[in-house]
Parts: structure tokens; sequence; C-alpha cells
């Protein structure tokens, strides 16, 4: 720019040839920064950072903007006016002016077309990455996150086998899990041990009659499963680097974002809220700043873990240097277990994670549910039902009996 002072010094025609030497001197600037910027713009997108790369893209055409008025300035401005006035009416008779504006509005087109090439291109780099980014967690290896061990007392009932179809379904969808389900009885159950082959689920299954003197309701199998863990917890961990334990009733009803998002998250011991439990619409944790001040409970809120059972997730390393076990009786619990089995874990209120609570719109996703016992007529439960089997290689048609058991 310096140079142009020199227009003045000279005939219009010589100014105006030095002016488009200028010029073109500025127009090869421009090719320059345009190439200084498409590269860092190239840079910015490829590290995902699409805001910064559009605000690059504008400054090209600010910056080409700035160049040409300030030439375009200094022309006018070392120029005096009769001059200038001559010197004008020489360009635009010439041509020169028009050729001027229409590089310009040209090199505009030019960069901004380059540029939605270049974000075109960049975006289906980023969709490619981000493809294989999901394709690479879904396949990842399990060590790579929690492993979840979850337990489920059952027993003999009409509805057992819709409650556990309904859980398995859950379950099926969640990688990286271990089931462990206790039956109260002194023998397996045949259909049950099929429903658990079909998941694909890792998994034990074992019996466990209630002894006399414990509570009907799995006490003495959650005990079991506990026992069974801390002497297999190698064997059921495998390459897991941390597993948290979870207590699944077979009849609860559960969202998967509960074991992807809350359950698999635990560090040390996680709560959250659980619907239609201890006579309210939803029981849960009082929680402030991330912490838990006490409980928003109906029943026994005195209690210094007044949480349901399906509430809370424990981290396994925490089980095992423990030898806490679901007893006979929980008198601290008028007769709930969970805050006398948290306690003896060796738990404070501090130690608690809440989960659910940071969301504006707060979600439950585990429901306390029973299914409605079904009433069977006695006479129609006991008959047999006749299907009609046909062979469809030697076309015989057979007749088969069934018997409706009442209790599975």
């Amino acid at each position: 720019y310096k140079n142009l002072k020199e227009i003045t010094d000279v005939k219009c025609n010589g100014a105006i040839r030095q002016y488009e030497e200028q010029l073109n001197t500025i127009h090869a600037l421009q090719v320059i920064l345009l190439f200084v910027y498409l590269l860092n713009f190239i840079v910015i997108i490829i590290r995902h950072d699409l805001n910064i790369g559009l605000i690059t893209a504008k400054n090209v055409i600010h910056s080409f903007n700035r160049i040409q008025f300030k030439a375009g300035f200094l022309f006018l401005l070392f120029t005096n006016e009769n001059s200038m006035e001559k010197c004008l009416r020489q360009m635009r008779s010439s041509g020169s002016l028009h050729r001027a504006y229409m590089i310009y509005y040209l090199r505009i087109f030019a960069a901004v077309f380059i540029l939605l090439l270049i974000i075109q291109f960049t975006s289906s780099i980023r969709s490619s990455n981000m493809l294989k980014a999901s394709l690479k967690v879904s396949s990842a290896s399990p060590s790579l996150f929690s492993q979840i061990i979850v337990i489920t007392p059952t027993y003999r009932r009409t509805t057992r086998l819709a409650d556990m179809t309904r859980m398995a379904n859950t379950l099926s969808h969640i990688k990286n899990l271990y089931w462990i389900v206790i039956e109260d009885a002194n023998n397996k159950v045949k259909a049950v041990e099929k429903l658990l082959n079909r998941t694909a689920l890792p998994y034990t299954y074992f019996p466990a009659k209630t002894l006399p003197g414990y509570p009907q309701r799995g006490w003495y199998q959650r005990t079991m499963a506990l026992q069974y863990l801390r002497n297999n917890s190698n064997l059921i961990s495998g390459k897991s680097t941390k597993s948290v334990v979870y207590f699944a009733d077979d009849d609860n009803s559960y969202d998967i974002r509960l074991f992807n998002n809350y359950i698999r998250n635990v560090q040390k011991v996680g709560i959250w809220a659980v619907g239609f439990s201890g006579g309210a619409l939803v029981e849960s944790p009082a929680v402030v700043n991330r912490t838990v001040v006490g409980w928003n409970v109906v029943w026994h809120k005195k209690r210094k873990f007044a949480t349901d059972m399906a509430g809370f997730a424990v981290a396994l390393d925490v089980v095992l240097n423990s030898t806490a076990v679901f007893g006979k009786s929980c008198s601290r619990g008028l007769g709930a277990p969970e805050t006398c089995f948290l306690e003896d874990l060796g738990l404070q209120t501090h130690d608690l994670e809440p989960f659910g609570f940071d969301e504006e719109e707060r979600e439950i996703l585990v429901w306390h549910t029973k299914t409605v016992k079904v009433i069977l007529d006695k006479s129609v439960a006991d008959a047999h039902v006749i299907v009609i089997v046909v062979n469809t290689v030697s076309g015989i048609v057979k007749r088969k009996n069934f018997k409706i058991q009442s209790k599975i």
C-alpha cells in the first residue's frame, strides 16, 4: 500500500496502470490469504469444531472486503480531485473498473463454493468417524465398562413364567450382565432353566429352599446368592475391571436405562426413585446439590436408608469387603431388610450416589409392580387340551395331549 502513494506523481494513465499492477499484487495476496484460511478451516473442521470453522469462513470474506476497500481508498486518497475524476472516467471507459469488480465477485463466489465443498466433505468424514466410533463401542470388550450382576430370588406361582419372561426380555438387551437366579425349592424348575437358556445371558441357577425362621420373601435366597458371589467372584467377573450388584425381583418392571445409565455408573452405592413402593406413588431420596439429605417416603421415614430393594445398587468390592447378608429379621427397618443390609455393609448416607435428579424432567426407571393373581377354574386347569399335530413329512395326523399346570 505504501507504493500506491506514488500514484499522485504520475500521469493518469500511469496511475491507472500502477493501480492495476498494485491491484494484481493485492489479488495475489488475497489468493495466498484464501489458501491459508482454507487450510486453517480444514484443520478446524477435522477437529470437529464446526462453529469456529464457520467463523473462519466469514473472516475470509471480511478479509477480501477489507483488502479491496483499502486498495480503492488509497487510490482515491492520494490522487488529486481533477486527476481522480479524469482517471475514474478513463477507468470506466476502458473497462478496467468493470473487470476489477467482476474479478472481485468471482473470487468471492469461488471462495464460497470451495467452502461449501469443504463443509460437505468434512461432514461426510465426521459421519463416517461417528459410525466407526459407534461400531467400536458396540463391539468393545466387556472389560471396558462395568459389569452388572443381577440377583433374583424366585418361587413357584401361576404368573411366574409370565413375570420372568418380561424380565428376561429386558435383561437380554443389557451387555456384560450376569444373572444369578435362586429357586425357593429343593430342585430347579425345567421351564425356568429353559427360559434362562433362551436369553443367551451368562447365568447361575440353583435351588435354595427357605430355612425355618426366615421370611418367605426371598431373604434367604439373596443370602445364598451373596455367599455364592463371594465364593465365585473371580469366575463371575471374568475380565471386567468393575462390577455392580443389583437385587431385582422377578415381578418388577425395569427400564433398560436403569441398567445402562444408572447401575453401570455406580462407583460405591447408587440410589434412585422407585414407583409404586411403600404405599406411595413414588419413593425417592431427598436430594440437594447431588447429596442425599432425607427421604421422600410414606412408610417409616426414620429408617437410615428408607429405600426399596429395587432402588439401590452396590459395587461388588463393597460386598466382597463385608460379611453383610439378609438375616432372619430387621427391627431397624420395621421388617424391611434394606436398611439393615446397607448398614451392615458399612455404608453411610454421604456414600449414596443419587441418580436421575439432575434432569429437569425426572423419570421413574423401575416400578415395584406385582402381577394380579390369576384365579383359575380347577376343572379347566386340570383338563387335557387336545391339539391336532400334522406330520408334514408323512402326512399322518396325530393327536397330542398337553396338561395345563396351575403352578410353574
